[in-house]
């Protein structure tokens, strides 16, 4: 499958009202999971403590958007959603945070 012929795709072309309404809900829910992650990982010391939550996650999903938006090798999606999950952690991090995000790029386990 190509991004023209994926679900998503062909849904907000032809149904953009039900599009926006699936994504907007699927924001709030995957918002409140994000949100919890951050900040147990603030007090975790993961995180930095001046973090502004709320911007980060929508920093977070234009760039998730943007790659779903903007690849047309569905194959690369993945690899482009793990480079961005890479780039926003080390934006957000602390220096523990971004010990424990090496060591988890060493065990290929994000």
């Amino acid at each position: 499958q190509n991004a023209s012929s994926s679900p998503i795709y062909q849904l907000k072309k032809y149904y953009p009202k039900i599009h926006e309404r699936t994504m907007q809900k699927e924001m709030v829910l995957f918002s409140e999971s994000i949100k919890k992650n951050m900040e147990k990982g603030i007090k975790q010391g993961f995180y930095r403590e001046n973090l502004n939550i709320d911007l980060a996650i929508k920093f977070y999903f234009t760039l998730v958007f943007s790659v779903h938006e903007n690849t047309v090798d569905n194959h690369k999606v993945h690899q482009l959603e793990q480079e961005v999950l890479e780039y926003h952690t080390r934006a957000i991090a602390t220096e523990k945070g971004l010990i424990e995000l090496e060591n988890q790029l060493k065990n290929n386990q994000l």
